[in-house]
């Protein structure tokens, strides 16, 4: 197939969605050009795909006129938040009417795309995860003191930040809004600092920093959520943060175990490496040029 001309639209140069089409748009088979915000369309743009899907509002309807162009259009189906802006009438199963004008829909994960096709069975769904770059983020040695590790924004409620610092260890975060922030380039420096990674969101889409720490050789427990099932073994995941803390004192305990899981998450982390992940988009675009 010859190569696509793609404008990605994202939400903000620092975003995780910006971040995560930097590293897809160096492995893909075809062009992508990012934009904030709002797209710039030309005779030449084969697709239209809002990674941001939150973007597409009823309440916004300059964004929604670029549903009316003569291309091809993809949303993104990242995250519950996006789901819940989509219905109406607070029904699950009824999405607003200008999801029809799409040609296909990107889910971060197997629930999402669950929800999705429960509502609307005429627009075609692909399951698009992030991934993460294994060579930026590699195995380093353990910290010599055991302690738990946190990166994202502080005050997004869905990731339950008050309950990370709930639990009984030593704690380093990576937090925006907390003093701890770090940009992303800076993050391979972060993970090295901590023992085991740990997610206590409840509400996910396709989360970074857990493949991240997975990449540099550490240990991830979580609340499950987001695509977290898809590849962390059942073992690392729970349904309430208090259960996370007899799995991370074993752990603790146990520096030989740590060791041996540091370096299993390594490997499940590798099948998530940007040039195998860029795929899944590829054969999203591919597919919605040739209807």
């Amino acid at each position: 197939m010859e190569t696509l001309n793609i404008a990605v639209v994202c939400d903000g140069e620092d975003s995780s969605a910006t971040i995560v089409m930097n590293q897809l748009r160096q492995h893909s088979r075809h062009n992508l050009t990012i934009y904030q915000w709002t797209p710039e369309i030309t005779g030449e743009t084969d697709i239209l795909y809002f990674h941001y899907g939150g973007l597409l509002l009823a309440k916004n309807p300059e964004i929604l006129s670029y549903l009316d162009t003569p291309v091809k259009k993809i949303a993104g189906l990242r995250g519950l938040l996006t789901f819940k802006r989509w219905i109406t009438d607070f029904n699950p199963t009824k999405l607003e009417p200008f999801i029809e004008k799409l040609d296909a829909v990107s889910c971060a994960n197997e629930e999402l795309r669950t929800m999705f096709t429960g509502a609307v069975d005429t627009v075609p769904v692909f399951l698009c995860h992030y991934g993460v770059d294994t060579s930026m983020f590699k195995p380093h040695p353990f910290p010599p003191h055991f302690c738990i590790g946190w990166a994202g924004n502080a005050f997004s409620g869905a990731k339950m930040f008050p309950n990370f610092l709930k639990l009984p260890f030593s704690k380093r975060t990576a937090g925006d809004g907390i003093g701890t922030y770090r940009a992303y380039e800076d993050m391979p420096n972060f993970y090295p600092t901590i023992s085991v990674y740990v997610s206590t969101s409840t509400e996910e889409g396709s989360p970074v920093p857990p493949k991240e720490a997975a990449a540099c050789g550490r240990p991830v427990v979580a609340v499950d959520a987001g695509d977290l099932s898809e590849w962390i073994p059942r073992e690392y995941l729970v349904s309430t943060w208090r259960d996370l803390i007899p799995i991370i004192k074993r752990l603790k305990d146990d520096a030989v175990l740590l060791e041996d899981v540091g370096h299993q998450f390594r490997e499940f982390s590798l099948r998530w490496d940007y040039s195998l992940v860029a795929n899944e988009y590829d054969q999203m675009f591919e597919h919605v040029i040739s209807k």
